[in-house]
């Protein structure tokens, strides 16, 4: 009642008063002293630190791969985990080929991505790689990596590579470019 009275002071006499008491102050919070603000500077800051801890912007590669994302964790590098992966490439390839419309088997899997697709090295100049076998997990601009029935990673450099794999009941050879 104090604060009312206090307000009604402040404003015009009669039915002006009134109403602006009516209208704009009756259940709203009115602060009686000017709160401290931070400097401009201060403030840009404090926004730009909220926005990093509760931004939803996509990460790019470098920090995704600075957060270990890319990794996969040892007890889940096993084989039989990622067969039905090979299931699924093997649907997404025959669709593939389904809708080329005439185009060769060799145009079509140059254009797949590999992921899920078992591959085997059947020439490569490094002699220690030729006949791994696995399921293809990364598929880089340079490099497969792959996971073998033995559940190791590897992984297989494209630029001396000749893989084989098959796609729709084709048997699929892809040299190095």
């Amino acid at each position: 009642a104090a604060m009312e009275t206090f307000v009604r002071e402040l404003l015009p006499p009669g039915k002006v008063g009134e109403t602006e008491l009516r209208n704009k102050l009756t259940g709203k919070v009115l602060l009686l002293e000017n709160p401290v603000r931070l400097p401009s500077f201060a403030k840009a800051h404090d926004r730009r630190l909220k926005r990093q801890n509760l931004s939803t912007r996509p990460i790019g590669s470098r920090e995704a791969k600075a957060r270990g994302l890319y990794d996969i964790p040892p007890d889940a590098c096993q084989y039989k985990i990622f067969e039905p992966l090979a299931s699924q490439f093997q649907i997404y390839g025959e669709r593939a080929l389904k809708n080329a419309k005439g185009k060769s088997v060799s145009l079509v899997a140059a254009k797949l991505d590999l992921t899920g697709c078992v591959i085997k090295v059947i020439k490569s100049n490094c002699p220690t790689i030729v006949g791994l076998s696995g399921i293809v997990l990364k598929n880089t601009r340079n490099t497969y990596r792959i996971i073998t029935k033995e559940n190791q990673l590897k992984v297989i450099p494209k630029n001396c590579c000749t893989i084989n794999f098959q796609l729709g009941g084709h048997n699929v050879n892809l040299e190095p470019t």
